[in-house]
């Protein structure tokens, strides 16, 4: 039996706006992306700032998320669309694309490696954890698990929380 051990973060999601899937929580910067053949209109949606004005001006609306100097909360996004999903699970399906981890999986099921178990670390850190609960990945493991299980019947998804006590971003202290 071969597993994928994976975390999973802000990068991992995207959702269909208009025409675009458009990531919802990504906020790095990308060298290595070619934008040569993108059109105007899809160069705008890879630029930062119109991006997260366009989630907040589009979709935080759509699905009641509280948006505060341009910014939402991944976390809160993350738990409305799942909501949204369970409501009506064929319109959200379809909006659904998961981001980085999809084609991390999509290699890892070939069949020179056929993983067909998949655990996820997340993060759910405490309300008062300011930096870091915002853009907690807990409710984005939910997301994906459906989404997977519909898309990728065969696939197991194993959600690992990270302790609270550990910061996310400091791999020594994370459990082996």
């Amino acid at each position: 039996m071969t597993i994928l051990i994976a975390n999973i973060g802000t990068s991992d999601l995207s959702i269909k706006i208009d025409d675009y899937y458009i990531p919802v929580g990504f906020d790095r910067n990308e060298p290595n992306i070619d934008y040569r053949g993108l059109d105007t209109d899809e160069e705008a949606m890879w630029e930062k700032e119109l991006r997260y004005s366009y989630i907040a001006g589009e979709l935080c609306p759509e699905l009641n998320v509280k948006v505060e100097k341009g910014r939402f909360s991944f976390r809160e996004i993350t738990l409305k669309i799942l909501e949204a999903y369970e409501q009506d699970e064929e319109t959200w399906f379809h909006r659904i694309r998961p981001g980085r981890i999809w084609g991390v999986i999509q290699s890892a099921m070939e069949p020179k490696f056929k993983v067909n178990e998949v655990y996820l670390f997340v993060t759910d850190q405490p309300e008062t954890e300011t930096h870091g609960y915002p853009s907690d990945s807990i409710h984005l493991f939910d997301i994906l698990q459906k989404w997977f299980r519909r898309q990728t019947p065969n696939l197991k998804l194993h959600k690992e929380v990270i302790p609270a006590n550990i910061p996310a971003n400091k791999q020594d202290p994370l459990p082996g």
